[in-house]
C-alpha cells in the first residue's frame, strides 16, 4: 500500500473566487458574466451558460472565448479546498498525497466531491507548481518543501 503524506501549497490569497448569494455580491466587473435568475446564478463559461445555486463559490478568469470576456464556473470543492475569511478566499492548508507513479508523480487528494467520489489530481514533478508544495505533519506544522525532500 502506498504511503500518504500531508502537503499544502504556499499560503496565498485566492483572488479569483467570489460567493454569490444575491445580485449585490457580484463584483461590478463580472456583472456581464454573472446574472441572477429565478433558477439561481447564471454563469458565462467557455462551455456555454451554466446555472448554479445561490451561495455557490464562483471562480473566474479572463477569456477570449466568451461573449463577456470572462470564464466563470462553480468551484465545486470550495468547502474542502478554500477557507473564507471576510469574503476573501484562501487555499486550505492541507491536502493528502501518495505516490502515483513512483519517482515521477503524486496523487493529490483535495477532498470528496458531492457525489462521494474522491476529488483528486495528479501532480507530476515536471509541473511548475511542484515547487510550491510544502510537506507538513498531520498537525499542519511545516516540515519542508516537497521538491527538496523528493527532488525532480
Amino acid at each position: 500500500m502506498a504511503s500518504t503524506i500531508f502537503i499544502h501549497k504556499e499560503a496565498g490569497q485566492r483572488k479569483d473566487a467570489v460567493r454569490v448569494r444575491s445580485y449585490n455580491d457580484i463584483p461590478e466587473f463580472l456583472k456581464s458574466a454573472i446574472s441572477v435568475t429565478t433558477e439561481g446564478i447564471e454563469l458565462d463559461c467557455v462551455e456555454g451558460r451554466e446555472v448554479a445555486p445561490f451561495g455557490a463559490v464562483i471562480g473566474y478568469e479572463k477569456s477570449e472565448k466568451t461573449s463577456s470576456g470572462w470564464n466563470c464556473w462553480v468551484i465545486g470543492n470550495a468547502d474542502t479546498n478554500l477557507i473564507e475569511k471576510d469574503g476573501v478566499f484562501y487555499k486550505n492548508r492541507t491536502q493528502y498525497a501518495s505516490p502515483g507513479y513512483p519517482g515521477e508523480a503524486y496523487w493529490v487528494l483535495y477532498g470528496t466531491k458531492e457525489d462521494g467520489s474522491p476529488d483528486a489530481n495528479i501532480l507530476t514533478k515536471t509541473e511548475k507548481s511542484y515547487g510550491e508544495y510544502i510537506v507538513c505533519a498531520s498537525d499542519g506544522q511545516d516540515i519542508g518543501r516537497l521538491a527538496e525532500i523528493d527532488p525532480a
